[in-house]
């Protein structure tokens, strides 16, 4: 009877790891994400109007689509706006569930006013990046290397580089600054 007992409980914990692993982690390969949607809590709301305003400002500039290929063989796609030639380039990862549209807009307009490049990566399993797991920062780190990577060969060795992130963006920017070059 304790067998069956134990048994029964171990199958419970399991199912529980499986469905916290789904909500959690796994993000599924029809997923939507729109730079439009504010949470419905009392602190997004106050602020809904100024952060979809920065959202129609980020959607109304020109970007380049580009790619690179990560560690582990996923595509991770970006976009990537060009202001000035050797204009410095600021990279900026989004949260959890999140786009960059949304998340980075404040720092995008910002960016702009500097006359600086910018980058918005999609992280994996997020956007139009390739991945079905969210790793909160550990395999994204390797992700945010080789994104300065390509804007190393992209714009040259002497290009400067300012990475900032939101949320489990800037957890994912803390991860990888033992990783990073000198730019």
């Amino acid at each position: 009877m304790i067998l069956i007992l134990a048994l029964a409980l171990f199958l419970v914990f399991c199912l529980l790891l499986v469905l916290t692993f789904r909500t959690a982690y796994y993000s599924p390969a029809n997923r939507k994400e729109d730079p439009r949607h504010i949470p419905s809590s009392e602190q997004y709301q106050q602020v809904a109007e100024g952060i979809l305003a920065l959202v129609d400002n980020i959607e109304s500039y020109p970007f380049e689509p580009v790619s690179i290929l990560s560690d582990d063989g996923l595509t991770l796609a970006g976009r990537y706006y060009h202001v000035q030639d050797g204009a410095p380039v600021v990279i900026v990862f989004h949260g959890y569930r999140s786009t960059a549209y949304r998340d980075c807009a404040g720092m995008f307009k910002m960016c702009m006013e500097l006359g600086y490049n910018v980058l918005l990566p999609d992280m994996r399993a997020h956007g139009k990046s390739q991945g079905r797991v969210i790793t909160l920062g550990i395999r994204e780190r390797f992700d945010c290397l080789r994104w300065v990577e390509y804007i190393v060969r992209r714009c040259g060795e002497d290009t400067r580089i300012l990475i900032s992130g939101c949320s489990m963006g800037a957890a994912t920017v803390m991860m990888s600054a033992e990783l990073l070059p000198e730019q």
